[in-house]
């Protein structure tokens, strides 16, 4: 097939896309020219990308509209291979468009198109999982029709037609709901069918609000919760997942009616403009969406919120135009309420210098999850309770995901830390987790069965207090016959993690361990035993021998008497092995430190500080002269003080006192409380793990306050009171 190259890089060197227009009455024309303008490159690299791709792509195309390297009979579930068909089609229909938009249409490439398109149409291809033949074919197909419009024949619009039409989404709710009727509205724009389109903006608003917990019918509510978390398939925390989805797609189609008749409601703006900003964007660190909330999607290699290729499509494997930045940044551009924050957002993730950092500690109670973020780190803790979903095996992703929930607790400061470990993991040393360190004898690590990973957890009492500033998570883990009390107290420049009450009399596994990191190994690793960088390989100290390390610009500092194994070697596995990603065995450069509880602990007990953005100089200053004061780590109480801040933070399981720097405190109920000391008083800020309403004393020497907190939609979410001195 002929390629006139010098004509399309020319072409793609001048177009310049007319600009749609900002308001007016005609919905279904802006609504189109805005759908186009924004999923196209305006930078010469994005460009660039989409012209050597399908230049490469037209050199291959067979003469029947099919390539040799795509897989059109494959049933397999996740990652469609027939789907790159269409992702194929999507990026040489991108390129012309932008040839034809500078008025120099390209005849060969333009046939090559509609080859391929009309090859896909004939043929229909269809997929066991019904995501494919209802959401994701129409996604691909409807865009691509969007992009070729002027060249399609009335024939190719009658034969499309009954594809597009194949969703039914009357009864889909939270993103595959969003994905259902945006496909709808595209279908509408490319037909000229003015009521598809209101209808599908209409049910679109519909699903921007807030869900209960659980439903009156006694299901989970999917959707927006109450705290700005996403549910979806049941009680499972998926804001980076379906969330993510949801939002991405739910924003992008708000832009593109922003000023028509179209607009969205004001009063589902600012829900909306809520779950982006008090939810969304908690979790985001660089390019990457918190890996503790994006559900079995762990399991996709490269899986991202920000990318840079602009050859790819709106699924299987997004592209630039499809991600967080690009959405954040087209809608930060309208008249939004909290629009300074938009834009900051967006700012962040175009990895703009000077961009204003979000820092701040959030509690979300619907998800057993908190986000607690400083300029220079952000750091999260996933848990589940009986109110929530560990994670789920689906369409074969998933295997390996038992201790996802266990007190998940990654750490970023650049975003990269864990970014294409997950093949070379050892998935029973989960950061921050407590757990069995059991194997198959492949190596692998033994998970067990579906229901351990898609049940839900054992205890009510687990969650978190937050002032905004500062933030304490708890969880009773109960996972088979091990027990432990697990709790991390977030400051500035450090965190505190305590665990105690750890005890499995019964377990075969050969050891228990608590894992503190196991991150990417990016440059040295330092301990207090040597001023040296340590070698690569294996090692394990004798309890009291190792009081801290450092490593990639983060200090962890050891309590008294713990067994400590540090690795910095190479840790191998496949992709295949937990999901559907590639079946070629890969090397990663690992860093993992963890604490060996033995074969069968008994009340065993830890204590760790992690110091993200410290020097070892600043390490070693911690491990010897603590900032911070552990008052108690027990079953019944665990407590951290820190002069600095005036601030005494408190994980109450049974009513009792402890004598502390602001005198004798007593709680009268099970409880998470922090009181911070000021001029005026004591600010006691309190929250109940249990998420039911709770009436309690909170007494500080001769003074008593009396603590209230609520039920329905806010039960376990955090409420402060003033004690005056």
């Amino acid at each position: 097939m002929k390629i006139v190259i010098g004509l399309v890089s020319l072409a793609l060197a001048s177009a310049a896309l007319a600009q749609c227009p900002r308001s007016g009455q005609d919905s279904v024309a802006i609504v189109r020219c805005r759908y186009i303008e924004e999923t196209l490159p305006t930078d010469a690299n994005g460009r660039g990308q989409l012209q050597q791709r399908t230049e490469f792509l037209m050199r291959s195309l067979r003469p029947d509209g099919t390539w040799p390297d795509v897989n059109y009979v494959s049933p397999l579930r996740s990652e469609w291979p027939a789907a790159q068909h269409l992702v194929r089609v999507l990026s040489m229909a991108k390129t012309a468009y932008l040839v034809r938009s500078a008025g120099h249409s390209d005849p060969a490439l333009e046939a090559a198109v509609l080859s391929a398109l009309r090859y896909w149409v004939k043929k229909d291809p269809t997929n066991p999982n019904w995501w494919w033949n209802e959401i994701g074919t129409q996604q691909l197909l409807g865009e691509i029709g969007l992009l070729m419009r002027p060249s399609l024949t009335n024939d190719d619009m009658v034969r499309m037609l009954p594809i597009l039409k194949r969703s039914n989404w009357s009864t889909w709710t939270g993103a595959n709901l969003v994905w259902g009727v945006t496909n709808q509205i595209m279908r509408g724009v490319l037909y000229d069918d003015e009521p598809a389109v209101a209808q599908g903006y209409a049910r679109l608003y519909e699903e921007i609000n807030q869900v209960p917990a659980v439903l009156p019918n006694g299901k989970p509510g999917e959707g927006i919760q109450a705290d700005d978390s996403f549910h979806q398939h049941g009680a499972q925390f998926y804001s980076g997942g379906y969330g993510l989805d949801y939002t991405n797609y739910a924003a992008r189609y708000i832009s593109y009616s922003w000023g028509t008749p179209l607009q969205i409601p004001a009063e589902k703006m600012q829900t909306f403009a809520n779950f982006v900003l008090d939810g969304q964007q908690w979790m985001v660190r660089g390019e990457v969406f918190d890996y503790a909330a994006v559900g079995r999607e762990i399991t996709r290699k490269d899986e991202a919120a920000v990318q840079h290729d602009w050859t790819h499509g709106p699924i299987a494997g997004y592209d630039a135009a499809y991600t967080l930045a690009n959405v954040m940044t087209h809608l930060a551009e309208q008249s939004v309420p909290r629009q300074g924050e938009f834009r900051a957002f967006a700012d962040r993730l175009n990895g703009q210098a000077g961009a204003t950092p979000l820092t701040g500690n959030r509690m979300f109670w619907d998800s057993d999850y908190m986000s607690h973020r400083r300029a220079g780190y952000s750091t999260s803790v996933k848990m589940f309770s009986t109110r929530i979903q560990n994670s789920e095996i689906t369409n074969s992703e998933g295997r390996w995901s038992t201790h996802l929930s266990d007190g998940m607790n990654l750490l970023y400061r650049t975003g990269d830390e864990y970014r294409g470990i997950f093949a070379g993991w050892d998935w029973a040393l989960v950061p921050g987790t407590t757990a069995a360190h059991a194997y198959r004898p492949d190596g692998a690590p033994d998970t067990g069965e579906r229901s351990i990973i898609d049940g839900r957890g054992k205890s009510d009492f687990v969650g978190g207090v937050s002032d905004g500033t500062y933030g304490v998570a708890t969880m009773n883990l109960e996972r088979g016959t091990l027990s432990a009390r697990k709790s991390w107290f977030f400051f500035d420049s450090l965190y505190v993690a305590l665990g105690t009450g750890i005890s499995s009399e019964k377990e075969s596994a050969p050891f228990f361990t608590t894992d503190i990191n196991q991150t990417l190994l990016h440059g040295a690793v330092i301990t207090n035993l040597s001023s040296k960088a340590l070698e690569s390989g294996s090692h394990t100290y004798k309890p009291g021998t190792l009081r801290y390390v450092h490593h990639d610009g983060t200090g962890y500092v050891l309590g008294d008497g713990l067994k400590v194994v540090l690795s910095n070697a190479l840790q191998s596995g496949r992709w295949s092995n937990f999901g559907t990603g590639p079946d070629e065995t890969v090397e990663v450069p690992v860093f993992n430190l963890w604490i060996d509880h033995g074969p069968k602990p008994k009340n065993a007990t830890y204590q760790y500080t992690v110091m993200p953005g410290a020097t070892v100089e600043q390490t070693e200053e911690e491990s010897t002269h603590p900032s911070v004061l552990v008052l108690s780590n027990t079953d019944d109480l665990q407590a951290v003080f820190v002069p600095r801040l005036k601030l005494l933070s408190l994980v109450v399981r049974k009513e009792g006192s402890l004598d502390t720097p602001f005198g004798r405190i007593s709680v009268s109920e099970p409880s998470v409380v922090m009181i911070k000391k000021d001029m005026s008083g004591y600010e006691i800020t309190a929250a109940n793990p249990a998420n039911q309403p709770l009436s309690f004393r909170v007494t500080i020497g001769d003074r008593e306050a009396k603590v209230e907190l609520p039920g329905g939609s806010e039960a376990g979410s955090s409420v402060s009171v003033h004690l005056p001195r």
